[in-house]
């Protein structure tokens, strides 16, 4: 039993030798197994070699591209004129503008694409004493345009630089860095201070072509920024309507931003002038129509916003600033443009703060000034001697001066132009003569003009039964009253 299992044992070794010999046979080298690893070893080297031949060139394509990047450091012209000394299957196309070019240069440039360049506006900052950056307004080409040649297009803003490669070392270049596509205001923004003067005339949403740019002259805040205005022109009626937008051009962010938008019937620019006497300038734009002054003022502020860091913000007389009846009381006024009381108004708040040792706020001390300016033109109109009595009349009314108004109104041999002017009224002058009431309702001579306005727009005998009718007037004023619809 034991040697059957010996045999067995025996039998199984040889057959696993035998069998071990097979496989390191067939595993064996011959002449093909030889040629197979031969190719498959020169595969692996050619692999390597193409390997260190990448890896060879991008180490020079970053030594190379640092110093190209250390050199538009040094000097940031100097990449734009790379293309020139590439073979031309390896240039990058550039925008013919990107390139520095002369103005003479830039100029033909522009005009061969079809514009019709103004005259360049030297872009200088106060305090700068680099090579000015210059705006050039375009045009339309006048030899394909009919009407609109005159209306501007775009504004381009170019900055003056020193290629280290230039054809032209002594000449002065410059670069495109940026371009606004110009849209003036809407009709019905441009003619709004017109809207009490044009019956049913309210404007459409068609943007007004402007045609100018201008540098603002005189005195500019000293805020690092240079500033333009964009102006446009047209007559409404007997009118001649100035309008425009006003921009902004950062020189070291190389950013033109739009500021506001602005409109004077009277044909006056905007200007900066101190006129609250923080020692800052502010903007003024005069909006007046006729005997209505209409100023709006706006004072530089700060923002968070990189390219532009300042804005223009209006002095609002719809804020109150402090808490106190007669301030507010003085801001109603000056919202429906009595400007004399308004001032009078105030300036005894301010009286009052100053008799208690308390300090008046800066805010509400602007709003106080954008009050005596309004004011001081109002008291000059009413003041100034007028052809007729109506005219007269109505600048007294405009500024509140409704003792002042009467005596004008008695004075007058004919009313029939003050009937006329009363009847015609389109709620200008109730609208004031309503408020005058509502902050003092005891205000005798204001009473008088509500009821002279409701006999020109209705009738005698209607004035005298609403006055019969009312409990808000006093008894003892109701003759006198019916005495001046008489007049009337």
């Amino acid at each position: 039993m034991l040697r059957t299992r010996d045999r067995t044992k025996r039998l199984a070794s040889i057959k696993n030798s035998k069998l071990k010999i097979q496989n390191s046979a067939k595993n064996s080298p011959s002449a093909s197994g030889n040629r197979s690893d031969l190719w498959e070893h020169w595969k692996q080297l050619c692999v390597q070699v193409v390997f260190l031949g990448v890896i060879s060139g991008a180490i020079a394509l970053s030594y190379s591209s640092a110093k190209m990047g250390l050199q538009a450091i040094v000097n940031p012209d100097a990449s734009l004129w790379l293309p020139a000394y590439l073979p031309a299957w390896a240039r990058i196309p550039v925008s013919h503008e990107a390139t520095p070019q002369t103005l003479p240069d830039l100029r033909r440039s522009l005009q061969a694409q079809g514009f019709a360049v103004g005259e360049a506006v030297p872009l200088v900052a106060t305090g700068d004493s680099r090579q000015p950056d210059i705006a050039l307004p375009l045009f339309p080409d006048p030899d394909t345009c009919s009407r609109t040649c005159q209306n501007l297009l775009e504004v381009r803003v170019y900055q003056a630089v020193a290629p280290a490669n230039a054809p032209q070392p002594s000449r002065t270049y410059f670069r495109q860095v940026e371009r606004v596509e110009v849209e003036g205001p809407a009709e019905s923004f441009a003619i709004a201070p017109l809207a009490n003067h044009l019956s049913g005339r309210a404007g459409s949403n068609r943007p007004l072509p402007l045609k100018a740019l201008q540098r603002f002259s005189g005195e500019v805040p000293n805020d690092g920024g240079v500033w333009l205005n964009l102006v446009g022109d047209r007559t409404e009626g007997q009118t001649h309507l100035v309008y425009g937008q006003i921009y902004r051009y950062h020189p070291q962010r190389q950013h033109l931003g739009q500021m506001l938008q602005w409109t004077s019937p009277e044909g006056q620019l905007p200007g900066w002038q101190n006129l609250t006497g923080d020692g800052d300038l502010e903007l003024l734009v005069d909006r007046s129509v006729g005997l209505e002054p209409d100023f709006e003022i706006y004072q530089l502020r700060s923002r968070d916003f990189l390219p532009n860091p300042v804005r223009l913000s209006a002095v609002s007389l719809a804020e109150p600033i402090i808490e106190d009846r007669a301030y507010k009381d003085a801001l109603l006024l000056a919202r429906r443009r009595l400007w004399s009381p308004a001032f009078d108004t105030m300036q005894a708040v301010i009286d009052s703060y100053d008799r208690n040792g308390r300090s008046f706020p800066m805010a509400a001390r602007a709003q106080f000034d954008v009050i005596q300016l309004h004011a001081q033109v109002a008291d000059a109109q009413a003041g100034a001697s007028r052809a007729s009595p109506a005219q007269q009349v109505l600048a007294d009314l405009i500024d509140g001066r409704w003792k002042e108004a009467l005596e004008a109104f008695e004075a007058a041999d004919d009313r029939t132009e003050i009937v006329e002017l009363l009847r015609s009224d389109s709620g200008r002058l109730r609208q004031r003569i309503e408020t005058a009431l509502r902050i003092d309702p005891y205000n005798f001579e204001a009473l008088v003009w509500e009821m002279l306005v409701v006999t020109a727009q209705s009738d005698r005998a209607s004035a005298l039964e609403q006055l019969e009718k009312r409990t808000d007037v006093p008894t003892e004023w109701k003759a006198s009253l019916r005495q001046w619809i008489e007049a009337l």
